[in-house]
């Protein structure tokens, strides 16, 4: 039985889908991102994992950007992995192949933040997404989760007809995080300008700004949680 695509045409050319995803719209995810992890808004950061970190355009940037903190990418595809170490250089980012439900196996630190950019629809098993991410985070540990909107019309299309891609219910994703003693803390929601727009002119920028707010006209959703369990202890890791 053909495996289910992860990444609907592009599991095998992580060159194309790289290119893909050179746009306003990811720009924005990294400054938002980025705005997330400085030390001011959130404290000491030592370890972030990111999950579906993809060809690694994102944990490159954020890696540069943040010399202190040691970035930890897992992907499930496999030519993505070798796509994204293939082009790291700096000693604190790490590529690992694996899948989100499987997280917990891997040689992982206990980890201060989570991102998960754009990836949770891809994924069949929530729960136990969930599940092994929690084994992984310390205490006090932030997850940062952006998904597309189910409420925009455009998102809610795309992800319910795209092969490899589900609807993204952010209750039901809550739901599953409370289980696991994540607690909810705050949603947004972000992005207007949709992907294909790769250089977006100024003034649609600040349109999007002053307008992105509206809950059916953002392409994306975003979710905060703090994991208010015990967290992995720092000298533990997967034997």
């Amino acid at each position: 039985m053909k495996p289910q695509p992860l990444n609907a045409a592009y599991d095998d050319s992580p060159d194309e889908y790289d290119r893909l995803r050179r746009c306003w719209l990811n720009d924005r995810r990294f400054l938002f991102l980025a705005q997330l992890l400085r030390p001011e808004a959130t404290g000491r950061i030592r370890n972030v994992l990111e999950i579906g970190s993809g060809t690694g355009w994102l944990l490159l940037r954020l890696a540069a950007m943040f010399p202190e903190i040691s970035f930890w990418g897992v992907e499930p595809l496999v030519k993505y992995r070798d796509f994204a170490q293939a082009r790291s250089t700096a000693p604190n980012l790490h590529f690992l192949a694996g899948a989100a439900e499987g997280v917990d196996a891997l040689a992982l630190p206990p980890m201060d933040a989570v991102l998960s950019n754009d990836v949770l629809h891809h994924v069949s098993r929530l729960d136990q997404a969930v599940s092994a991410v929690s084994k992984v985070a310390g205490a006090g540990c932030v997850w940062h989760a952006i998904e597309p909107n189910w409420l925009n019309a455009y998102s809610f299309f795309r992800q319910a007809t795209t092969p490899g891609e589900r609807v993204f219910w952010p209750r039901q994703f809550s739901g599953l995080a409370r289980q696991r003693q994540w607690q909810h803390r705050e949603t947004a929601h972000l992005f207007l300008v949709p992907p294909f727009v790769r250089d977006a002119p100024g003034w649609l920028k600040a349109l999007e700004e002053k307008v992105e707010w509206v809950p059916f006209l953002a392409g994306g959703v975003y979710l905060r949680f703090e994991f208010r369990g015990p967290g992995r202890e720092r000298t533990s890791l997967p034997g």
